[in-house]
């Protein structure tokens, strides 16, 4: 019995669990709600039976060293030694991983100690340097005071050729290793002339959730510099183990329990924006540091809040990146809003140049963001000419194809319309045109995937309930042979009815089912019939098997719609191919499949 095995037996997952949810009884499992996110129904359920622990509203859970990780915010080899303590299991420590995630683990602590020692560098070059000190009177020009510059451990980078290579040479660290980090670079491929990467720079730490440095971005300070060597103004890590920029915004470690206490969060572009909205006493509040916002770090925000005010620069680039950022959002259904800063482009300038107060009142008159942008598209245009009319249109009517509310749709439109005094209809008409492409058919839609409620798609709910409830196997199985089922599913489909005893209505023996599937087919199988469990566990026998027949119509359906548009896809493409004979023959196919309809 290896260890993982050992703890399972000698924990209770309804126990482990309860010591972070209050847990209800329900059927032969227990209910409680979520630990991951908020919620007021109870989606989160324990199964003693399969050992699993999962919330069918955010997706997370499993096992419990995968509820460990979840709540705790843990690695495996973390999970595996707290709960090796829980069960009293003694535990060599280099016995629990592979040769290499050992190997990756390993690398990654060693580039978060070179981060650290990195850090550690910068922060003394400019706290007791005479560079530093200059550095530091350019912060208080900027009224960021050396307690500020500590709070965000600012740093600054000496104008020096390898001053911090051979720092951390000193440190134990080797070449490659130093390399992997990103903190140096070298102009030839064998690195034999090494060079700092960040020089003559002020430096802002790039953390990660649990404030463990991963990465940096330097501010170039000298103007002669940047003209005479185009060097750029800003400078950033390479993308690491540790570091991925997409997912990173940075200043949320330390905004994380201030975007959950206010329930918002204020998301600017810069690094000093940050800086300086925090000591304007506004401290929920993270930058995308310069790139552009992605949907991951939007649904790392959604865990806090769902609450998102924009504050980008008021020049083009700023407008365009907010126009990104709020299609983005109400893809995710988050409310959004806009700050509008007057006199500033940035929160940094307005912050300098108004009082914090200033700064409060224009967060919190912050405007909803389809008013902000109706406003704004009609200042800019002139709506007594029939051109600025078209243009407010045209700029407008595709914020709405993001919005998923059809009456606050309508709303708008009734909105826009009556500003232009133009017909509501032909609003709708225009919004229509963005959609459809009158010259070609359109696919249709298959809604494979988001067809239940909780995103679990129809095939992975059907293998669930067979799993779950085998008597219900029998009288499907020869149209189960037929189907056409997600790839991912097609194994455990084969196995399910090898398995199948039909004298007896059930498998033969679930040991030998989990023999012929791999570990995650085996875990994605228990979570499927755990989630086939909790929706049907109040019903009989002839409700499930009605809703079985149900689905497998639904995937037949899906299947056939999905031919369809494969013969409209290759359609299209003949046509732009100019291939007049084979778009025929084509059309001639979809006319015979659609006239079966």
């Amino acid at each position: 019995m290896d260890y993982v095995d050992e703890i399972k037996n000698k924990l209770s997952i309804v126990d482990l669990v309860s010591q972070y949810v209050q847990l209800k009884k329900a059927g032969r499992n227990f209910k409680g709600l979520c630990p991951f996110h908020n919620e007021k129904t109870p989606s989160f359920i324990v199964s003693p039976e399969k050992g699993i622990a999962y919330c069918f509203g955010c997706h997370k859970g499993g096992d419990i060293f995968k509820f460990i990780q979840e709540v705790e915010g843990v690695e495996f080899h973390e999970a595996l030694t707290i709960l090796a303590d829980k069960a009293n299991v003694k535990i060599e420590r280099s016995a629990f991983s592979s040769k290499k995630s050992k190997e990756r683990k390993n690398q990654k602590e060693v580039l978060y100690a070179i981060h650290q020692k990195t850090l550690n560098f910068f922060k003394d070059q400019l706290l007791n340097t005479e560079n530093g000190k200059k550095v530091l009177k350019y912060l208080e020009n900027r009224d960021v005071t050396k307690d500020m510059a500590k709070v965000f451990d600012l740093g600054f980078a000496p104008d020096s050729f390898d001053s911090l290579y051979k720092y951390l040479l000193k440190e134990g660290f080797k070449k490659e290793e130093i390399f992997l980090a990103g903190v140096v670079s070298s102009k030839d491929f064998k690195h034999a002339n090494v060079y700092d990467k960040f020089r003559g720079r002020l430096i802002f730490p790039i953390f990660d959730n649990f404030s463990k440095c991963i990465a940096f971005t330097g501010r170039a300070l000298q103007k002669e510099l940047l003209e005479q060597k185009k060097t750029a103004k800003y400078l950033n890590s390479p993308e690491s183990l540790i570091y991925n920029k997409s997912k990173v915004l940075y200043g949320l470690n330390l905004a994380k329990q201030e975007i959950k206490k206010n329930d918002f969060v204020l998301v600017v572009e810069g690094n000093m924006d940050v800086i300086a909205s925090y000591f304007a006493d506004l401290k929920n509040v993270v930058a995308s540091s310069g790139t552009a916002l992605t949907e991951y770090q939007l649904k790392e925000l959604s865990k806090f809040t769902k609450n998102i005010y924009f504050c980008f620069d008021s020049d083009d680039a700023g407008i365009d990146a907010t126009l990104r950022a709020v299609s983005l959002a109400s893809k995710l259904e988050l409310n959004i809003k806009i700050v509008t800063l007057k006199g500033a482009k940035d929160p940094a300038d307005f912050i300098k140049e108004n009082s914090k107060e200033d700064f409060h009142e224009a967060v919190n008159g912050a405007k909803y963001f389809l008013d902000y942008f109706l406003e704004k598209f009609i200042s800019e245009n002139d709506i007594t000419q029939s051109l600025g009319v078209k243009k407010v249109i045209e700029l407008f009517l595709p914020l709405l194809r993001d919005v998923r509310s059809s009456v606050e749709r309508d709303f708008y439109f009734e909105k826009l319309a009556s500003r232009l005094k133009v017909r509501v209809d032909s609003l709708y008409e225009d919004f229509k045109k963005l959609k459809e492409d009158s010259f070609q058919l359109k696919p249709e839609k298959v809604k494979v995937e988001d067809e239940q409620k909780d995103k679990i798609s129809v095939d992975g709910y059907l293998m669930g309930l067979l799993y779950q409830y085998p008597e219900v196997f029998l009288d499907i199985i020869d149209r189960l042979k037929s189907l056409d089922l997600n790839k991912k599913y097609s194994n455990i489909i084969n196995v399910l009815i090898e398995g199948y005893d039909k004298s007896s209505g059930r498998f033969k023996s679930k040991e030998s089912l989990s023999e012929k599937l791999s570990d995650n087919e085996a875990g994605l199988l228990d979570f499927l019939s755990l989630y086939a469990e909790s929706k049907n566990q109040d019903f009989d026998f002839n409700v499930i098997k009605e809703e079985v027949e149900k689905i497998i119509d639904k995937i037949s359906v899906n299947q056939y719609i999905l031919s369809k548009n494969k013969i409209i896809e290759e359609m299209n493409k003949a046509r732009e191919n100019g291939d007049l004979d084979l778009h025929k023959k084509l059309f001639e196919e979809y006319s015979k499949i659609i006239s079966k309809d």
